[in-house]
């Protein structure tokens, strides 16, 4: 049997490079700071742009998270290299000319709207309506292989996304003082508002974290992992594909990142059906609408998995429902607004 080859996160030629910026005040080039994933160690933001610079030095006066300062620096630097930024109207064309989803544009909106509020630019933003994707679940097996796949420590990294549905940019912020590996427990530093838990990790996982933070010497301020969620993802879909070409098997290609979150959400609720706001807690859901949106698609996917045994049909209105209910039919689950209905065989 083959064996699955292996990628390397974050290999050296992807390293982020030093820029010299002469033109930055002592101030702007002691404060504007990124990390490496690898050492923890700063480097100066990518921007040769000291107008950008400001935005970002005040964002982290304000509190706001590296994930976030480090996406409207990119988002910044896209619209600068096309645009003048002093120049709403200009900026706002550019963004609708842009053949890029709703999704992407609407983050370039939020990054100038930082820009234009710092330097009281008078501009009406434009609304970007996003279609919420469909959640999907990978099976077990595919998630495993794509574990064995990887290298350290992109392997620890989707053990951990895949063991306690940890969000990106929390498997990036984790740092050493939020894991205990005496009692196996860890206190990711919430996201999207979210609420803060504690969540207990198997041996194995603990087990991994103590490799990861011995090897690289690590102390209880630093990042177990460190980097940004985009350089995660992007070490995510360079596995990805290469494990997708190698097995001959596109599905794998369909995996999404934020995917190996969905599984553990979903195989949560499989052991606790009866208990959302366990399931709200552990997944670190600040609203339990958040997480009902969850039971229902768990609901919706026993409703359409059958095994063979039943037959299905759904309804969206009375008259629909009516007869299903006469042949015997009964409903089994309610996925946006269509109501499933099954039988026995």
């Amino acid at each position: 049997m083959n064996k699955c080859p292996q990628i390397l996160e974050n290999p050296p030629q992807l390293k982020l490079r030093e820029k010299s910026n002469s033109s930055q005040t002592p101030e702007q080039a002691q404060h504007t700071t990124a990390y490496s994933s690898e050492t923890n160690q700063p480097t100066t933001w990518l921007s040769d742009n000291p107008k950008i610079i400001n935005v970002l030095i005040s964002m982290e006066n304000n509190g706001k998270s590296k994930s976030v300062i480090n996406s409207t620096r990119k988002e910044l630097n896209n619209l600068a290299r096309n645009a003048n930024l002093d120049e709403p109207d200009e900026v706002k064309a550019l963004i609708a000319k842009m053949n890029t989803g709703n999704a992407y544009k609407r983050m370039l909106v939020q990054a100038y709207n930082r820009y234009a509020k710092y330097y009281k630019i008078q501009w009406e933003p434009p609304h970007y309506k996003v279609v919420s994707k469909e959640i999907t679940v990978p099976t077990d097996e595919k998630v495993k292989m794509l574990i064995a796949a990887a290298k350290t420590p992109l392997s620890t990294k989707l053990e951990l996304s895949y063991k306690t549905g940890l969000r990106p940019v929390e498997v990036c912020e984790l740092k050493v003082k939020d894991f205990n590996k005496d009692n196996n427990t860890i206190n990711p530093q919430t996201a999207k508002n979210g609420a803060p838990r504690k969540l207990t990790i198997s041996q194995r996982l603990s087990d991994l974290l103590t490799e990861q933070i011995t090897k690289h010497n690590l102390t209880e301020e630093d990042y177990i992992f460190g980097g940004t969620p985009e350089k995660y993802s992007y070490s995510f879909q360079r596995l990805k594909t290469m494990l997708a070409k190698r097995l001959n098997d596109t599905s794998i290609k369909r995996i999404r990142l934020y995917d190996l979150r969905h599984k553990f959400c979903m195989d949560t609720i499989e052991k606790f059906p009866q208990q959302p706001f366990l399931i709200m807690y552990t997944m670190g859901h600040k609203h339990l609408n958040t997480t009902e949106h969850y039971v229902h698609i768990q609901e919706y996917l026993k409703a359409i998995t059958t095994d063979g045994k039943y037959l299905t049909s759904t309804a969206s209105t009375v008259e629909q429902a009516i007869p299903l209910i006469e042949q015997g039919y009964i409903q089994a689950a309610e996925f946006n607004g269509i109501k499933i209905f099954k039988k026995p065989k």
